[in-house]
């Protein structure tokens, strides 16, 4: 039975699609054709599901460096007990994280997209702030940015030097260098060819109802969509990406929402720095002490 050796465990909207996408093109890596397997979440799984994730890496037996991304795995409060019984204590663990006010609007942003909230995103913070957000990584837009917690799961079980944390922010403005230091982390060859091209960025609906023909359950996804091969299936999803969306212009909030976030997030941030032993707010200017900000 193959296993992998390494995962991409979240943060959720922080770049872990593209990052995702530039292992693939390293071919010394092997990952199976699907994102997000979810394996590793919730309780233990049956020996059948066992049996059907395993399965999906008999392909890359060949390959030194097997891995996946699951980005529910760093939220999820089971993930990294379960990642250590099943794949052992050298399994490498990558996590890519985000400024935590831009990750939580951004989340918002596409969970509305994708028609699942309804709520404005003032709504969802007082939900947050009287302790009513649903424990579901699929609306946790705040709790899934306080890392810390998340963090320290991982490092309570796998040795530091199996721990490799990244900043969305700067694989953005260093990209060759920041995919190259992961390759160098899970022993990969350099690349100097890591595409420049940006996955699942966030964008706005334009035409609902061609996103709930696409997206929702209906009679011609429940009748003709089993018989499609999965090319065809990814062709249609791109397809369909293009007409009922279009590239966000702007998904910051606002400077009086980002205030209240900041407050919300300030602890965790420094615990997160201190855990990590980075200065996050080398990468985040809102929790910058030597920042003015008015």
């Amino acid at each position: 039975m193959s296993k992998p050796n390494f995962l991409i465990v979240g943060a959720m909207k922080s770049g872990t699609t593209s990052l995702w996408h530039y292992t693939r093109h390293n071919p010394t890596i092997y990952t199976p054709r699907d994102k997000e397997l979810n394996y590793f979440n919730g309780s233990k799984r049956t020996r059948k599901e066992r049996e059907a994730y395993f399965k999906q890496f008999d392909s890359g037996i060949s390959y030194t460096l097997r891995g996946e991304c699951s980005p529910r795995y760093l939220f999820d409060p089971n993930s990294a007990g379960r990642i250590y019984s099943e794949l052992g204590e050298n399994t490498k663990i990558i996590a890519i994280l985000r400024n935590p006010i831009d990750r939580s609007f951004s989340h918002w942003k596409h969970t509305t997209r994708h028609g699942k909230e309804n709520d404005t995103f003032s709504t969802c913070l007082r939900r947050f702030y009287e302790k009513r957000e649903i424990d579901d990584i699929l609306f946790a837009y705040i709790a899934a940015s306080l890392y810390h917690q998340q963090l320290e799961r991982y490092y309570r079980l796998f040795s530091r030097k199996n721990i490799k944390i990244i900043f969305l922010e700067e694989m953005l403005y260093n990209q060759n260098s920041v995919v190259n230091e992961i390759f160098s982390f899970l022993g990969a060859p350099y690349s100097k060819d890591v595409t420049t091209e940006v996955f699942n960025a966030a964008a706005h609906t334009k035409i609902h109802w061609i996103r709930e023909f696409f997206e929702e359950e209906n009679i011609f996804r429940e009748k003709v969509g089993k018989y499609l091969p999965s090319k065809t299936k990814k062709m249609i999803k791109r397809f369909s990406e293009k007409i009922y969306s279009r590239p966000s212009e702007e998904c910051l909030c606002d400077n009086s929402t980002r205030k209240v976030l900041k407050e919300i997030f300030s602890d965790d941030v420094e615990r997160t720095s201190a855990l990590i032993n980075q200065d996050c707010s080398n990468y985040w200017v809102d929790f910058d002490k030597n920042q003015y900000h008015q």
